[in-house]
């Protein structure tokens, strides 16, 4: 069989300018810009010098076997004048492997079918939610009787949520104990130690 995963690409205008990409097990993601104005998409430029010199004139086109990419938007500014570009990465894992023959199903998979519908939320809600994410941020920034560190780790540390964590969709292999939340956990290390915590990580921790 053929054992080197393919990719289809997909240059999309809406709800976002730029370009979708999605390889095996329909895992996927858009890289594109919000606003109406066209971009130029290609694969990623890595470490090629000569490609990153290039980007003014064109990016490096794909092949099929390529899973990433670029985007570029012109624009000119004149003196002390500025601007704001927003881009957008949505990505899109339906499943994840647990043991050899076990499989879960994230939970955001019940909510959206692919990396373009993620987009679309963003493209769509931006404002409100970047508005939203500012507004309790200040309220924690605004507390002066706290230490400035304190506040500053109090927001960043929420980071670890989105790095660190599962959020299983209350579907088979789960039993129906975790019926209809599904089953959140939050791992010790993504990287270095892939366990979801230990006794004495949780005694003298938490």
């Amino acid at each position: 069989g053929d054992l080197i995963p393919r990719y289809e690409r997909r240059t999309l205008a809406d709800p976002v300018h730029g370009v979708s990409v999605v390889g095996p097990d329909d895992v996927g993601y858009v890289l594109g810009v919000l606003g109406d104005e066209p971009v130029r998409v290609g694969k990623e430029l890595s470490s090629e010098g000569p490609a990153w010199s290039r980007i003014a004139e064109a990016l490096p086109q794909p092949r099929t076997i390529d899973s990433g990419a670029s985007v570029s938007l012109e624009t000119s500014l004149a003196p002390r004048e500025e601007r704001v570009v927003r881009y957008v990465l949505a990505w899109y894992s339906p499943e994840w492997q647990g043991e050899p023959d076990i499989r879960y199903t994230n939970m955001y998979a019940a909510r959206y079918r692919d990396a373009i519908e993620v987009a679309g939320r963003i493209a769509q809600d931006h404002d409100s939610l970047l508005a939203r994410v500012l507004a309790w941020q200040q309220a924690i920034y605004a507390e002066t009787s706290l230490p400035g560190w304190l506040r500053d780790s109090l927001i960043n540390n929420l980071c670890l949520i989105t790095e660190a964590s599962y959020w299983a969709a209350p579907r088979l292999p789960l039993p129906d104990v975790f019926h209809p939340t599904g089953l959140f956990a939050m791992n010790e290390s993504p990287r270095g130690c892939p366990q979801i915590e230990c006794i004495p990580c949780s005694w003298y921790g938490n």
